[in-house]
């Protein structure tokens, strides 16, 4: 399994990868979140909270997909738990490709569901 991916009690889709993330592991990871997203709305947007430290490498595919993914309006804003240098250097890039600045690095969850629910 690549991911594991659930809805939490509170709204927020609890995300971890697991080993390198090919362009067919973020295939099954849209598959999963599609029916999520498609209950999302620009108003009413799907937060995420990533739980960083089991994945490995990102195919330049894989890399490619997550930015596509991140300019879908319906999704919010994407909380990082933990995350090393390489993970930063992909969320701002991301974040340029997309012109959004809602991806954001925690090291609780705790602060991470508090921004997630904070009024945007």
């Amino acid at each position: 399994m690549a991911h594991e991916l659930k809805m939490g009690n509170d709204g927020i889709i609890r995300l971890s990868f697991i080993g390198d993330i090919s362009k067919e592991d973020v295939a099954a990871y849209e598959r999963d979140l599609l029916p999520y997203l498609d209950a999302a709305t620009e108003t009413s947007k799907l937060n995420i909270i990533s739980y960083s430290g089991r994945e490995g490498k990102y195919s330049s595919d894989a890399r490619r997909r997550f930015t596509e993914l991140n300019k879908d309006l319906r999704v919010g804003r994407v909380a990082i738990l933990g995350g090393n240098r390489f993970n930063r250097v992909m969320a701002t890039i991301i974040l340029k490709a997309t012109g959004r600045q809602n991806i954001r690095f925690f090291d609780t969850e705790e602060e991470a569901v508090a921004w997630l629910k904070e009024a945007v």
